[in-house]
């Protein structure tokens, strides 16, 4: 179990056993300035739950898994976190649930690559084997991608050693030669094409071609006593998703403004696509292709999605 997952499910008795619950009508999203989360910090600065009728302050946290211990630990009533992340959750009875779709992985369009130097003995996806890999985060969503990826092509996975290092400094390690190759995730990916680096392979392909990698999650009795504004909220993030996907290029300015990334660098990023509603067979997959490397049995995506309209299909 990953450190993060046990702290989910100590806040999560600790919430249960304090019968805690928050009744206010503002809705706190526990939020990262990054595209993932990137539609609602949009539909706030231009007023689209205000217009809604939704009072919703944005507080910011340094990452997914801090915004997904605030909304346990009963701090926020929404956040953003990787699908991976909740369905891990989900399986250990933390009472959670996808409310609103964050951001989607498409193969055209790929956001995580599988990199190393120009002059690697790695030529393709199956030399990993035996090799040590730097990744965000032990057991995450990346590494879990990579090992399907080899499993499903005849390797097998639990011959890569994997290290964490942030994903910023792993460029740097595959450079000292710490790293035998690296999962970076753009902007870095890009940054290091440009030096050289070589792409070996995609490893989210390893989960499908398309699906969603991050959803908006709240509790799911907050879900349950707060079901108009929940429908709300994710009637303004369908709108705005919807917005933002068709308006990437133009958008550019706001999204470095909001990301505090260069203007030039989102210019070279492939665009993020983000999808209406919160859609099972866009969440089945993630589920089913890495449950044996989070140690959970399958389930059926909708023990982890809200019920709603928005949310039963495109």
């Amino acid at each position: 179990m990953t450190r993060h997952l046990a702290a989910l499910i100590i806040a999560s008795v600790a919430l249960t056993a304090a019968g805690a619950e928050a009744q206010s009508d503002t809705i706190v999203f526990a939020g990262v300035p990054s595209t993932p989360d990137l539609t609602a910090y949009y539909a706030d600065a231009q007023g689209m739950f205000a217009r809604a009728g939704l009072h919703v302050t944005i507080t910011q946290v340094a990452s997914g898994s801090a915004g997904q211990l605030a909304v346990v630990g009963g701090a926020a009533q929404v956040a953003a976190t990787n699908t991976l992340s909740l369905a891990e959750a989900v399986s250990k009875g933390v009472p959670v649930v996808a409310i609103a779709p964050g951001s989607e992985y498409t193969h055209a369009q790929p956001s995580t690559r599988l990199q190393v130097l120009a002059d690697s003995p790695i030529k393709n996806l199956l030399d990993v084997m035996g090799k040590t890999v730097a990744t965000n985060g032990l057991g995450d969503i990346n590494s879990s991608g990579l090992r399907a990826l080899v499993d499903k092509n005849g390797g097998d996975s639990s011959k890569i050693q994997f290290v964490e290092i942030p994903p910023s400094a792993q460029g740097a390690a595959l450079e000292s030669r710490r790293v035998d190759a690296i999962l970076a995730l753009d902007p870095f990916a890009s940054a290091n094409a440009a030096k050289g680096f070589r792409s070996v392979a995609l490893p989210l392909d390893g989960i499908a071609p398309v699906f969603i990698s991050a959803v908006y999650m709240s509790q799911t009795s907050w879900a349950q006593s707060h079901r108009a504004q929940v429908i709300t909220f994710a009637r303004v993030i369908h709108d705005a998703s919807l917005y933002v996907t068709a308006h990437w290029t133009e958008l550019i300015p706001y999204i470095a403004q909001i990301t505090k990334l260069p203007v030039a660098t989102l210019q070279t990023l492939p665009p993020q696509t983000y999808p209406g509603g919160v859609y099972p067979n866009l969440i089945q997959p993630v589920i089913d292709a890495t449950a044996k490397y989070g140690n959970f049995q399958p389930f059926p995506a909708s023990r982890a999605i809200f019920d709603i309209p928005l949310n039963t299909g495109p």
